[in-house]
């Protein structure tokens, strides 16, 4: 969403410690850090918001195989504040979901 971003890549690819982070204005800072994986099973991630709303999540992308087909399953979950953040995680489907359906129409 944002070409402008400073992104920053270390550790081998695919492997627990693998970090992206980034810093601009439209997605803020952060980082997403593998913290474990399985070929073609699953990955998880620890993603950390910096900036502009500070926040912790896990994301995990789990790959189902059925026949010639997979199913991707995507989890997210981090803990929200009371009560504000929990009134904001009311609207997270509608804000996000587009980029969620966008993320996996590319795989």
């Amino acid at each position: 969403l944002d070409p402008n971003q400073k992104l920053t890549v270390t550790g081998e690819p695919g492997k627990p410690g693998h970090k992206q982070a980034w810093d601009g204005s439209i997605n803020g800072k952060g980082s997403m850090t593998i913290d474990s994986a399985e070929s073609n099973v699953y990955v998880k991630m620890n993603l950390v918001f910096d900036e502009p709303h500070p926040m912790v999540a896990t994301s995990k992308i789990e790959l189902k195989a059925s026949g010639n087909q997979t199913t991707v399953i995507w989890h997210n979950e981090g803990a929200l504040d009371y009560p504000i953040g929990r009134i904001f995680g009311l609207f997270l489907d509608s804000m996000l979901g587009k980029d969620f359906e966008a993320g996996l129409s590319k795989l």
